[in-house]
């Protein structure tokens, strides 16, 4: 399984129907489900972001599909970065260096 951090904001359309948050996250977290992923944390941020997950995805492509399944819900658009662990960056690329 590999991390993944999702930078989230609301879409217009999401924004308009803030009283159904609870069932929009958890209509994301199906997707999810349904992928083998799952939701570390979820946060709610004041700045640039509405939400932050952290997430934790067999690999890169399951996540991209993932993205664009909570995506073409039309209440959530979102930015994914892969994550590694500041252990495994150490032990990785700095031992390299």
């Amino acid at each position: 399984m590999a991390i993944f951090i999702r930078l989230i904001n609301l879409t217009e359309q999401g924004a308009r129907n803030m009283d159904n948050l609870p069932k929009m996250v958890q209509d994301a977290r199906n997707v999810m489900k349904k992928h083998n992923t799952k939701v570390l944390n979820l946060y709610t941020t004041l700045g640039n972001y509405d939400l932050v997950a952290i997430i934790d995805a067999p690999d890169a492509m399951t996540a991209a599909k993932v993205s664009a399944e909570i995506a073409a819900q039309g209440n959530f658009r979102a930015e994914t970065l892969a994550a590694v662990s500041m252990e495994e960056f150490l032990e990785g690329a700095v031992g390299e260096v």
